[in-house]
């Protein structure tokens, strides 16, 4: 799958979902997003890159489509090195996990690792791929 492709197959799955507005008013970094958020994804599935992804709409472009859309509500925090993990009411305060130390390698979006898991179980059932240990 090209980046065109991934690009264009994220947007799609968002595009049904509650952050079509937010997701469109973010043109210019769309594609940007979509490269990190692939990253992210494609870095806890060994064996699996972009190349290799034929399917257009599953769990995998999912969880690809909720971290593009985290990475670009958070980018700000994460530039700080912090990422807001929950908010109260109205936004009267939040609370932060601050990135390193147990969260060296990154954070994923609750959603995307949900997708993520999904998409493990898919593939492992494929019979094509193995995650875990041995």
């Amino acid at each position: 799958m090209t980046d065109a492709e991934l690009l264009a197959a994220v947007s799609t799955c968002i595009a049904s979902g509650l952050d079509a507005a937010f997701w469109a008013s973010q043109s210019a970094t769309q594609a940007a997003a979509c490269r990190m958020a692939a990253g992210d994804i494609f870095a806890r599935l060994s064996g699996v890159s972009q190349e290799t992804v034929t399917d257009t709409a599953g769990p995998l472009i999912s969880a690809i489509a909720e971290q593009a859309v985290f990475l670009l509500r958070t980018h700000e925090e994460r530039a700080e090195g912090k990422v807001i993990t929950g908010e109260s009411v109205e936004g009267l305060s939040a609370s932060y996990t601050l990135l390193g130390g147990a969260n060296a390698d990154g954070v994923l979006a609750p959603r995307a690792a949900a997708y993520l898991e999904r998409a493990k179980k898919a593939l492992r059932a494929s019979g094509k791929f193995r995650f875990g240990r041995g």
